[in-house]
This record gives C-alpha cells, sequence and structure tokens, in this order.
C-alpha cells in the first residue's frame, strides 16, 4: 500500500497533493512508523520522504512532529527506531526541497542530540 501512495505522489500535480494532506494518508504512513516490521518503518520512512520531495512545504512540520513523538514514545524501540528511520529520510530529502529546513528553528539542535541518544548516524 505504501508503494502506492509513493506512485501516486510522484505522478500527481501540486494541487492534488494538497488535496491528498486534507485527508488522514499522511497521519496513516506516520502511524506505520510504529509497525513492529523494520521493514514496514523502513517503506513509511520512504513515503513520508517522497511526500517531502513533492511538497516541500510539509518537510518542517513533519520534522517537528517525528521529533516530539520520538521524545514522547522514547521507552519503545519501535517507536524510536520507526521516527528515526523517518527523520534520517526527511534530512535525506532535504537536499531535494529548494525550501530546506529554517535555520531559526531550534529543532535543528534537537535532531543532533536525537543522533546521540538513538545512534541512528548508520542511516544518515
Amino acid at each position: 500500500m505504501l508503494q502506492h501512495v509513493v506512485l501516486v505522489v510522484n505522478s500527481t500535480s501540486d494541487i492534488h497533493l494538497r488535496c491528498v494532506f486534507n485527508t488522514d494518508i499522511c497521519d496513516v504512513v506516520v502511524s506505520v512508523l510504529l509497525h513492529p516490521s523494520p521493514a514496514a518503518r523502513l517503506a513509511a520512512s520512504w513515503c513520508l520522504r517522497c511526500i517531502t520531495v513533492a511538497l516541500p512545504s510539509q518537510l518542517t512540520p513533519l520534522l517537528d512532529r517525528c521529533l516530539e513523538r520520538m521524545t514522547s514514545f522514547k521507552s519503545s524501540r519501535e517507536a524510536v527506531s520507526g521516527y528515526s528511520f523517518a527523520i534520517a529520510a526527511l534530512l535525506g530529502g532535504v537536499r531535494n526541497c529548494p525550501l530546506g529546513i529554517p535555520h531559526a528553528k531550534g529543532k535543528v539542535n534537537a535532531i543532533e542530540n536525537m543522533i546521540h541518544l538513538t545512534r541512528p548516524e548508520f542511516l544518515l
């Protein structure tokens, strides 16, 4: 299912993608980050990356959302792993987004702290 979402995201226009964000598709993809299977978490992360490359305005809100949820679910291995995958995928997609990440955001420091705490540097 996530592969189909990626295909739709990559083949539709900006206007149609804004309609997708008016639905709960993004919430469903983010919920897969908690799945017990690492393959499902990686697929959801890739899907979020494709969404942010297609809609660069969603990069910062999704990054903030993943950081906040990873902080609140830090006792769960699946949650830390899934949100780490998503953060790594979103950061990997920054080079394809013309907007980038705002420098004034304090969340970039939180990303650095997350890297030291969870050690997902092999993903980056």
